[in-house]
């Protein structure tokens, strides 16, 4: 397993360090990459609604009911919220 993780790290700093990429004029990831400066918050703040808004939960196939008889995808990706 180490070994293979080895082969890997290997792999990805070739990718990102060493190879030009077509799609980036010939240059690396690396050195076109920049690091976002905008804070990353520890726990989101809670999404505060206004108050003439309707609160619907997402059901666990990542759908909402509209009209009690309509079934509207969203996304699986919202599955209980």
């Amino acid at each position: 397993m180490k070994a293979q993780q080895r082969r890997l790290n290997s792999f990805v700093k070739d990718y990102n360090h060493v190879t030009p990429h077509e799609a980036l004029d010939l240059e690396t990831p690396a050195s076109i990459h920049d690091f976002s400066n905008r804070p990353f918050p520890e726990r989101i703040p809670k999404f505060e609604y206004r108050s003439n808004m309707k609160i619907m939960k997402v059901c666990q196939n990542g759908a909402v009911r509209w009209k009690s008889y309509h079934w509207i995808y969203l996304t699986a990706a919202l599955k209980g919220k």
